[in-house]
């Protein structure tokens, strides 16, 4: 899958295996004092409003052969409307942990996929106009299947809390997303994502997204991707997005 950046600690054999971009994490863990970084920003409108998020910094370590801890610094973001005042500020910050089940080399394929747990929660950390003000817990299943052609499959499987403001919710999702290897540089891939109401306050909506990653050299890639929003919650929203990760 995408870009990523490990270690300055340890050398990494192998090409970056990045959780950006899309919505689909890998379940490969960084291997002890493996290091990672990823950023990138992206535009998301919704008629005459836009999101700017400003940042998307993904922070990960190996701490051992199969445990990886993951800071989410998130972004710095923009919202404009159309006749409406512009509002800027830093949002709740993430941390978690993945955690890798089951793990073999790409060349070995079959049913059983590379399977990975993840879990993790916001902190109330960013600005007023962007904290959700409570943390918000999530956890979720990721798992990959590799084939002998150019073609590979990553999906997740993920549960989580919603705060509002007011009140709690709870909701679910399911993201899979085809990857293709071009060349051995270039990579493309499709995804969709549905979000389901469980309880509460949090709202249901679906997604589809695509787009390509290039990799300079075993320890650093770009992506670029762009998708929109499916059906009557989010059908008017589409957003574009680029981002760059590095392992060294």
């Amino acid at each position: 899958m995408g870009a990523t950046a490990c270690a300055v600690l340890q050398p990494v054999t192998g090409p970056v295996v990045a959780d950006r971009p899309g919505y689909t994490d890998t379940p490969t863990a960084l291997p002890a004092r493996g290091f990672a970084i990823e950023a990138g920003v992206t535009d998301d409108h919704v008629a005459a409003v836009t999101y700017r998020s400003i940042g998307e910094l993904l922070v990960r370590a190996g701490v051992g052969g199969r445990t990886e801890l993951r800071l989410f610094a998130n972004s710095f973001g923009v919202h404009s409307a159309s006749g409406g005042p512009t509002t800027r500020g830093l949002e709740d910050i993430k941390v978690g942990v993945k955690i890798a089940l089951h793990t073999a080399p790409d060349s070995v394929h079959g049913l059983l996929p590379r399977l990975a747990f993840l879990a993790a929660t916001t902190l109330p950390t960013g600005a007023a106009n962007r904290s959700a003000g409570r943390a918000q817990p999530e956890a979720k299943l990721a798992a990959a299947w590799t084939t002998s052609g150019p073609f590979s499959l990553y999906t997740n499987l993920g549960f989580g809390g919603v705060y509002d403001g007011n009140a709690w919710g709870t909701h679910g999702w399911v993201s899979t997303a085809l990857w293709f290897a071009a060349s051995p540089k270039v990579s493309l891939f499709g995804e969709g994502l549905m979000v389901g109401r469980i309880s509460g306050t949090a709202t249901s909506a679906n997604f589809i997204d695509g787009g390509v990653t290039y990799l300079f050299n075993d320890h650093l890639q770009a992506d670029i991707r762009g998708g929109r929003g499916i059906g009557a919650t989010a059908g008017r929203e589409h957003f574009l997005g680029l981002g760059v990760a590095w392992r060294w």
